[in-house]
């Protein structure tokens, strides 16, 4: 499938094949706001998984979504930042079992295509596929498409096994959820994309979800000065105590102000990590840092372009930080590494510290 649209697929529906009824929160069309239904989900298959949605996000792909901003068929459940337990297993599924609690990750690669033969899954042909697949039926038979693949906002999904992964169960689902997109983007595009070093300093603009798990990133980096942007003074508090050394309001004396802080050009940032999709944004970015500019937002994609890409299609063209952290995450560290063990951190900071590295690891 070409990823720049996602064409779904019409199969005939057999409906004794969809027996599993769960509430979800169903988008009919861009125009009109969601409304909760029940659906009923498609009998699990070979190498697939039943998954009860225990703690989910929202991402701002999912409001991109709802907006026809990003391509996909409708009716939909969106949602793909979340935790579960798995109910059912499929034939060949041997990597989980019913009752173990998994993330869930909305790229799941084929693993024969040209790309995932370079060893990029994260840029898989078929990555987008599943979004355009119908996994469950309404009450007039009709077909229901999971949102990136996931569908989150629902009691239940039904998903491949490459699509999870298992989660240790002292960390608690709501958190759990966050490290499906918001944690993996922030902190992988610190440490895979720009790979900051110790010493240097960050600009992080926007201070949503992803910016702060920015600045968390660049403080297990190491980073020695960490400056946080945003339009909204009220995230100024969060931002330094999640590891910020300066807020800075996004106005007109910006980029002065980022100047003045850091001295001459050679010490400007060495990273600017725009986790925002405003121009202005991405022109501070470029001109306020001296070597990486890296975009950790795709899905605040313009629509005036008419361009109704995937998020997969658009993070090939941007360098995002998520990658295949979203894909196969490593065993987790039986410990938080010493450097991020320091007292007085708060809960926030110290399960993003123990876990956000290995979730990133494998990030691009």
């Amino acid at each position: 499938m070409d990823t720049a649209k996602v064409t779904p697929v019409q199969p005939t529906i057999e409906p004794e094949r969809y027996r599993t009824p769960v509430r979800a929160a169903v988008l009919r069309d861009t125009s009109a706001p969601v409304a909760v239904e029940t659906v009923r989900l498609r009998d699990v298959g070979p190498d697939e998984l039943r998954v009860r949605i225990d703690a989910t996000g929202v991402c701002h792909s999912d409001l991109s979504l709802a907006r026809g901003r990003l391509a996909q068929p409708t009716p939909a459940v969106l949602g793909h930042e979340a935790c579960g337990t798995v109910l059912e297993t499929g034939a060949g599924v041997d990597s989980v079992r019913p009752g173990d609690r998994v993330l869930l990750l909305w790229i799941s690669p084929c693993g024969n295509c040209f790309f995932c033969l370079q060893g990029e899954p994260h840029l898989c042909e078929h990555g987008a596929d599943r979004s355009g697949e119908p996994y469950a039926i309404d009450q007039h038979d009709q077909p229901v498409y999971p949102g990136l693949g996931i569908g989150s906002f629902a009691e239940q999904t039904v998903l491949r096994s490459n699509a999870v992964v298992p989660v240790p169960p002292d960390i608690p689902a709501a958190d759990a959820a966050l490290l499906g997109c918001a944690v993996t983007t922030g902190v992988g595009a610190v440490t895979k994309v720009a790979r900051v070093r110790a010493g240097s300093s960050v600009l992080v603009l926007g201070l949503g979800g992803v910016g702060l798990c920015t600045v968390i990133g660049a403080r297990l980096a190491g980073a020695r000065q960490i400056l946080a942007v945003d339009r909204n003074p009220a995230r100024a508090a969060l931002a330094v105590r999640l590891g910020a050394d300066e807020f800075l309001p996004a106005d007109d004396g910006l980029r002065r102000a980022v100047r003045t802080l850091t001295g001459p050009p050679g010490a400007w940032p060495g990273a600017a990590a725009r986790c925002v999709w405003w121009a202005s944004a991405a022109r501070t970015s470029w001109c306020s840092s001296a070597r990486w500019n890296c975009s950790t937002s795709p899905a605040r994609w313009s629509a005036a372009s008419g361009d109704r890409s995937t998020p997969v299609r658009i993070c090939r063209g941007i360098s995002s930080g998520s990658g295949t952290a979203r894909w196969r995450c490593p065993r987790w560290p039986p410990a938080p590494p010493a450097s991020t063990t320091s007292s007085g951190a708060s809960p926030i900071w110290s399960r993003a510290a123990r876990y956000a590295p290995c979730c990133c690891r494998t990030a691009h």
